[in-house]
């Protein structure tokens, strides 16, 4: 028992004596402090710069500090960039510098990345339409009696100028339809186009009406040629065509037959004869099942007698 004490005891001197030569010993690292960028005028960002989370140094210390650094994660100092007096709108190159924390660190050199490039730019901001995805993975009887709605309707995309143009609009999280029906309000995230950006505010409410879905055959629908004016004439064959419609079963049965429409854009052939798909106009909430026949035939003839 006492040969296991003074074991111990030699152990634990050692390491004191190792700590107290570690502490007095001065040596020469390479490390990596984290970055700071300091000064940025206020309404200004750095958004969409690849601005590095740390920055390599060779620095002298006493060994003791770099152990600690090492495998207990103690910082020993910070690099910091000044973006005091930039103005947006244009590219910046600033030196790194380092604060080596109460005089740890000695003789401190940059050594990756000394120089530093930074686009400054105006924080912005532009009002957009949101738009509400809805799940695919929905249950066949069911479906949405219309397109889910968001409240607010709009939000507030913001960031940098230059990212803002053309940068489409925010989407929340999609829409589950469950297999309950009538009125669902949810919050959902709202994500920004680009991400650069963001959104304010960052989630809305959505609404939406969930229904039994039905089917409905829309039998001998006409099919309208659509023409220029002074075109040639045109005639579809055949005349008519059967649409199959899945929507909220309520509101396909108190349809009229009118409600589908078929068209086919004639305008662009010359003379003879040709083969088309129709366009199909569906009613709110409803998607096409079938279009028979999918093809038509038109026949371009003569132009149409001027008055």
């Amino acid at each position: 028992m006492n040969r296991h004490l003074l074991k111990i005891c030699c152990l634990a001197v050692s390491i004191l004596l190792w700590i107290q030569v570690a502490s007095d010993r001065q040596v020469t690292r390479e490390v990596e402090v984290p970055l700071r960028v300091t000064g940025l005028a206020r309404g200004c960002t750095l958004a969409g710069n690849l601005v590095p989370e740390a920055v390599r140094i060779r620095a002298g210390g006493t060994k003791l500090n770099f152990f600690l650094n090492r495998y207990f994660g103690r910082e020993l100092g910070e690099a910091l960039v000044d973006l005091g007096g930039a103005e947006p709108g244009g590219v910046v190159e600033r030196e790194v510098t380092v604060d080596g924390r109460r005089g740890e660190l000695v003789d401190i050199q940059v050594t990756s990345p000394a120089r530093l490039e930074f686009y400054v730019d105006r924080i912005d901001s532009v009002a957009v339409p949101v738009e509400v995805p809805v799940a695919e993975d929905a249950p066949a009887d069911r479906v949405l009696a219309a397109a889910p709605t968001a409240s607010p309707a709009t939000v507030q995309l913001v960031g940098p100028s230059r990212f803002l143009p053309g940068a489409g609009r925010p989407r929340t999280d999609p829409v589950a339809i469950g297999r309950g029906t009538g009125s669902l309000e949810i919050m959902r995230a709202v994500h920004a186009p680009r991400p650069q950006l963001w959104t304010a505010p960052r989630e809305v409410r959505v609404s939406a009406v969930v229904a039994e879905a039905g089917r409905r055959v829309f039998a001998r629908v006409p099919l309208v040629p659509r023409l220029d004016s002074g075109s040639l004439r045109v005639e579809v064959f055949p005349p008519v065509a059967d649409v199959e419609v899945r929507g909220p079963a309520p509101a396909l049965a108190a349809m009229p037959d009118d409600a589908v429409a078929l068209t086919v854009a004639a305008g662009s052939f010359g003379p003879g004869a040709h083969t088309v798909r129709p366009d199909v106009r569906l009613p709110a909430a409803c998607t096409l099942v079938s279009l028979t026949p999918p093809e038509v035939m038109i026949v371009v003839g003569g132009r149409t007698r001027q008055p």
